[in-house]
C-alpha cells in the first residue's frame, strides 16, 4: 500500500483508504525507490523524481483489525517519511527481517533528475546527477486504537522509530482528535533529529521496550527530540536515557509498574512521575543531564 505525494498543486492529496481486516504482507527487502518493494504501508516520497517535485500530500488510513506483517532487511511495517500521513486502527504488525522497524517517521529530501534518456535512467536509479534537492519536513502516523508490535531486537530492529524535524508517531487521529489504547510493544522506542513519540496507553498495556532519546545540539524547530508516555495499568520494561538535549517524559498513573534504569547525560532530560505506581531501577544523571522524579 503506497500513496505518494502529489505533483498537481499544494492542495493536492493522493488518498489511499482500507477498511477493516485488512491483511497486508510483504516479503522483499525495502527501498524507497522507483520499485518500492518492502514497506507494507507507505506515505510520501521517494528520494528522486524525473517530473516536477511534488508538492501536495499523500495520505494512507487502515481500519480496524489490520494486520500487517514484512519478512525483508529493512521492510519497515508502516513508513511514513517526507510530510506523508498515515492512520491506523486497531493494528497488529509483525516484522522479523533485518533493521526492519515496526512504525517509522522521517524526514527527506527529493531531488529532481533528468526528463528522459540514459542520464534520467541512471538518475533515478543511482540518485546522481541530482538538481533542485529540496528538503521536507518528517511523516507522521497517527495510532487511533490498539497496536501490537513485535519485532526482533537481536537484528536491529525498532518497534517505533521517528527521526527529524517534525516527524511524529502520537495516539491521535489525523484530524487531531486524542486518542488512547492497548499497547502490547516488544521492540525499543527510538526518536532522534528532532523526532517525536507521544503515547498514551490504557490498562493492560505491555512495553518490553527500551526508551531513547538522542537530541540535537541546534535544533531548527521548537521542539528538540522527545518521547511522552502516559501509561495507565501499564508494565514497562526497560531502561530509559535521553541524551544530547533529547526529552523522556513518563507519567506512570493507575498501579503502573515500570521496571528499568533511567539514565540522562549530555543535557538529556527524563521527567518521570508516578502516582499510584512501582518504579524499580537505578537513576543517573551525568555530564549535564537531568532527572526529576516526581513520585
Amino acid at each position: 500500500v503506497r500513496a505518494n505525494l502529489s505533483n498537481i498543486s499544494t492542495t493536492a492529496s493522493n488518498n489511499i483508504t482500507i477498511g477493516t481486516g485488512a491483511i497486508l504482507k510483504t516479503d522483499a527487502a525495502g527501498a524507497n525507490t522507483s520499485s518500492s518493494t518492502g514497506y507494507a504501508v507507505y506515505a510520501g516520497n521517494r528520494d528522486r523524481e524525473s517530473e516536477t517535485l511534488p508538492h501536495g500530500n499523500a495520505t494512507v488510513v487502515i481500519g480496524n483489525g489490520s494486520q500487517i506483517t514484512t519478512a525483508g532487511s529493512k521492510a519497515y511495517a508502516v513508513y511514513a517519511n517526507k510530510t506523508g500521513q498515515i492512520q491506523l486502527g486497531n493494528t497488529t504488525i509483525v516484522t522479523t527481517g533485518q533493521q526492519a522497524h515496526g512504525i517509522v517517521t522521517m524526514d527527506g529530501t527529493i531531488g529532481q533528475c533528468p526528463s528522459s534518456g540514459i542520464s534520467s535512467a541512471l538518475c533515478l536509479a543511482l540518485g546522481s546527477n541530482l538538481t533542485n534537492v529540496t528538503d521536507f519536513a518528517g511523516g507522521q502516523v497517527y495510532l487511533a486504537g490498539d497496536t501490537a508490535i513485535t519485532v526482533d531486537v537481536s537484528k536491529g530492529s525498532y518497534a517505533m522509530y521517528s527521526s527529524g524535524a517534525e516527524s511524529l508517531i502520537t495516539s491521535e487521529t489525523m484530524e487531531g482528535l486524542s486518542a488512547s489504547g492497548v499497547y502490547t510493544v516488544t521492540g525499543d522506542l527510538v526518536a532522534d533529529r528532532e523526532g517525536g513519540i507521544r503515547l498514551n496507553a490504557t490498562a493492560g498495556s505491555v512495553f518490553n521496550s527500551n526508551v531513547n532519546v538522542v537530541g540535537t545540539t541546534t535544533p531548527t524547530g521548537l521542539d528538540n527530540s522527545f518521547i511522552d508516555l502516559v501509561m495507565s495499568g501499564t508494565q514497562l520494561t526497560g531502561n530509559i536515557d535521553a541524551s544530547v538535549s533529547g526529552v523522556a517524559t513518563l507519567d506512570v498513573i493507575e498501579n503502573s509498574v515500570v521496571a528499568g534504569n533511567i539514565t540522562a547525560n549530555s543535557a538529556g532530560v527524563v521527567n518521570f512521575g508516578a502516582d499510584n505506581s512501582t518504579y524499580t531501577g537505578d537513576v543517573t544523571a551525568l555530564d549535564g543531564g537531568r532527572v526529576q522524579m516526581m513520585l
